[in-house]
């Protein structure tokens, strides 16, 4: 890690890479997706449907999203839940038809998890590293069986700035959500989408 920089400031800077990043890749503009009003929203395609029977999980990782995947199914009845994984994009159209949740985290947050899950030689991310590129695997993560991980996450963040952005575009390109879920008030959030989900005319189990 450079010298005179901490664990924090190195992920806040690293955020801002990519923050920039998702930025650019929208021509600059961040438009976030506002809540049903009145039974419409701002849409791309035109003004979302009054009454959506159906909810559209998407997933993200790192987010809790595992969790919900498995909480959904008890709380959403058979045929109106759609769960779709994080390479499956969500498109505007689809708010045509679902009201769409999805999970929020912050960001340094969601980068300190992503490091954990490749310390412990899991995931993704960190198969692809260990595969293609080894030795900036073990600048990132420490060499495999290495006790301690502190001097490899400056060197995680900077390898793999703005990479987590993109994957929230590549998963959400044009932010099309009618409800977040942050993952720290994962209960509460959840509860309050799905209230707003039923109170748009969407379908729950008795007694959700």
């Amino acid at each position: 890690m450079p010298a005179g920089r901490d664990h924090g400031s190195v992920c806040r800077a690293t955020f801002l890479i990519g923050a920039a990043a998702l930025l650019s890749a929208r021509g600059g503009r961040l438009a976030a997706a506002q809540p049903v009003a009145n039974g419409t929203a701002p849409h791309a395609h035109g003004n979302v449907p009054a009454r959506r029977q159906a909810l559209l999980f998407k997933h993200m990782p790192k987010c809790g999203g595992s969790s919900l995947n498995a909480m959904l199914p008890e709380l959403v009845p058979r045929g109106r839940l759609e769960q779709r994984a994080e390479f499956e994009a969500v498109l505007p159209s689809d708010r045509h038809r679902a009201f769409v949740v999805a999970p929020l985290r912050d960001p340094c947050s969601y980068y300190v998890s992503l490091y954990a899950f490749g310390r412990a030689h899991k995931g993704f991310y960190y198969r692809a590293f260990r595969r293609q590129a080894p030795a900036l695997a073990d600048r990132m993560y420490g060499k495999p069986n290495a006790s301690t991980g502190a001097e490899t996450f400056g060197a995680f963040l900077e390898s793999t700035a703005g990479c987590l952005s993109l994957r929230l575009l590549r998963g959400l390109p044009g932010l099309e959500v009618d409800c977040w879920v942050r993952t720290p008030r994962l209960a509460a959030d959840l509860h309050a989408c799905l209230a707003r989900f039923e109170a748009q005319g969407g379908a729950l189990k008795p007694g959700w």
